[in-house]
């Protein structure tokens, strides 16, 4: 009798447990969509989506499209992880992050009037700064180097830079 109640007593530490858990998840948004308007004047989109970990960490998603045809850049797809510091709300503050990104590149053939595409993959870090406004509104300033690993003609290193707007939900 005497085991039977040590494991209801186990089991239901753990479900209390699990229940401070589950609530102390919810103390604050973790999901947010972002727009960078810095490339926007240049013919491109770049969107992100980050889901904050915790309070001060972070795993995103980056997509970079570009519309203009006389440009050798066609998209790239990033993915990153990011430390946020020295801030008390949850997912701001100055950050550092690790990015992989892929990238699609048109070249112009100049022996035929083809146009050669090539595909690079990429790793970097970026540091910038995150404002959160009112627990839903993001402002963002940052940059990022990195370098590629295949060589591509002229795009052997990657260059970010962030002026962004988001939402948090």
């Amino acid at each position: 009798m005497k085991h039977y109640f040590t494991i209801l007593a186990f089991v239901l530490s753990f479900s209390a447990f699990a229940q401070q858990t589950e609530n102390s998840s919810d103390l604050f948004k973790r999901h947010e969509l972002r727009l960078n308007t810095l490339y926007a004047p240049f013919g491109a989109v770049n969107v992100d989506y980050e889901y904050l970990l915790a309070e001060k960490s972070g795993l995103g998603v980056r997509g970079n499209f570009s519309f203009r045809k006389d440009d050798e850049f066609n998209w790239s797809l990033s993915a990153y992880y990011r430390r946020y510091f020295f801030s008390k709300k949850p997912g701001s503050g100055f950050y550092i992050e690790g990015f992989a990104q892929g990238t699609e590149y048109g070249f112009q053939n100049f022996r035929s009037p083809t146009t050669t595409t090539a595909y690079n993959l990429g790793f970097g870090v970026g540091l910038g700064y995150k404002v959160l406004i009112d627990d839903k509104w993001t402002i963002e300033a940052g940059i990022g180097l990195g370098k590629n690993l295949f060589d591509t003609g002229d795009n052997k290193e990657i260059a970010r830079a962030v002026i962004g707007i988001g939402y948090r939900f």
